[in-house]
């Protein structure tokens, strides 16, 4: 049993929409969250040993991570970005975990028809500006805001922090606009709110967050992270994967893997693996099999059929793993980089 200092702590969200959704993304990924109830704070990952589950609020899990009491985290992108230390210690994994995804965006009453881009936003901050008010943004993202707003050329605004509900906040005064997180629009529309179209200030989804300084030097965290690390890209690598079998008629088995490498343009990782079937009628014939790109799959099913293939199947991994786990190497060189 290794030292409590040893185990490496990984921070989830406790509750939210994201709560569930990275319990089913872990568990798809091979590891089971095991948490005695909704109230309790610390769990753990089944088949996976030396580790400890951190359940905190997603505004806590990136100053968690900066400050070294938790040493991965999954959080929004957004919340990262806006809560993240320039030059800190906390730094991105995996940018993209293919869950939660929203953007953040500028969303005006419906009825300011003359605004509709980031220059309209800019004039009218502007006019604002001369009859002595400034425009006034309601956000949970102070921070994103402020920067996107002085990148677009809008010097002139006040931003209004708000935890509760964004949406209601033109029409009850509080503000003229809002910056707030969306998925489909639908709750914007409802109150009567349109997005800008150059207004996206981020797109975000799940991320994978890790914190430099309290994995350096930790081999029993780093052995623990590389697996926890392994398991997530290979599922996120199986996702984009297919294996395609298919029977070819061939005097033998370098003849079939001919047939297919000459007439194919996509061979899949290597090549074809090739085994005889003994059919009952005496042909000989045999089963190859590829794996391949989920974006090469019609062009090479066309092919297939093209050559004489028969029986052609597709399946999905579970999992792919390469020689070695990339995202484990990104995180070995920012640790690298950052001591």
């Amino acid at each position: 049993m290794n030292d409590k200092s040893e185990v490496l702590k990984i921070a989830l969200p406790s509750d939210g929409e994201m709560y569930q959704a990275t319990l089913d993304f872990l568990k798809n990924s091979g590891m089971s969250v095991k948490r005695g109830s909704s109230r309790q704070y610390l769990g753990s990952l089944q088949g996976l040993e030396n580790v400890t589950v951190l359940f905190q609020r997603v505004a806590d899990i990136s100053s968690k991570i900066e400050e070294g009491s938790a040493d991965l985290g999954i959080v929004g992108l957004d919340r990262f970005e806006e809560f993240r230390i320039d030059d800190g210690n906390a730094f991105v994994v995996a940018k993209d975990l293919d869950y939660s995804n929203c953007k953040l965006v500028i969303a005006v009453p419906q009825g300011w028809i003359d605004v509709s881009a980031m220059s309209d936003l800019s004039d009218l901050a502007l006019e604002f500006k001369h009859t002595g008010r400034e425009l006034r943004v309601a956000t949970k993202y102070p921070r994103l805001t402020s920067k996107f707003f002085y990148q677009n050329g809008i010097n002139y605004f006040k931003t209004i922090y708000s935890s509760g509900t964004l949406e209601v906040s033109p029409l009850m005064g509080f503000s003229d606009i809002i910056v707030d997180i969306t998925s489909t629009g639908t709750t914007l529309r409802e109150n009567q709110l349109k997005p800008i179209v150059d207004g996206t200030i981020i797109e975000s989804q799940a991320c994978l967050i890790a914190s430099a300084n309290s994995l350096a030097n930790e081999p029993h965290k780093l052995d623990s992270a590389r697996k926890f690390i392994a398991r997530i890209e290979g599922y996120l690598e199986g996702k984009d994967y297919f294996t395609v079998t298919f029977n070819l008629d061939a005097n033998n088995e370098e003849d079939a893997a001919n047939t297919f490498l000459n007439s194919v343009t996509i061979n899949g990782f290597q090549g074809p693996r090739v085994s005889r079937i003994f059919t009952i009628n005496g042909n000989s014939t045999y089963s190859l099999a590829i794996v391949l790109k989920r974006k090469d799959l019609q062009v090479v099913t066309d092919n297939l059929r093209e050559i004489g293939a028969s029986n052609i199947i597709v399946n999905k991994p579970d999992y792919v793993f390469e020689g070695e786990s990339n995202l484990f190497t990104k995180l070995m060189n920012n640790i690298t980089g950052k001591k």
